[in-house]
């Protein structure tokens, strides 16, 4: 997925990162429609959180995500 800030271009490839220190997981994800999905999991008090991002890279939706 392409977006662009301040008329530079970058892409997201899906990954998953995993910071010991903090003990969470940020996994990148593209959804089949385009869209960038953004999930962190860990020991969140509310569960794991997901934001969802159109493909021109404005915020197009948060909430919950499932456990994994």
């Amino acid at each position: 997925m392409d977006a662009t800030h301040a008329t530079q271009a970058w892409a997201v490839l899906p990954q998953v990162i995993e910071d010991p220190a903090t003990g969470l997981t940020l996994q990148f994800a593209i959804s089949p429609s385009g869209e960038l999905i953004l999930t962190v999991c860990g020991d969140l008090p509310l569960g794991n959180r997901e934001f969802i991002f159109a493909r021109d890279g404005s915020l197009a939706g948060t909430g919950l995500a499932p456990r994994s």
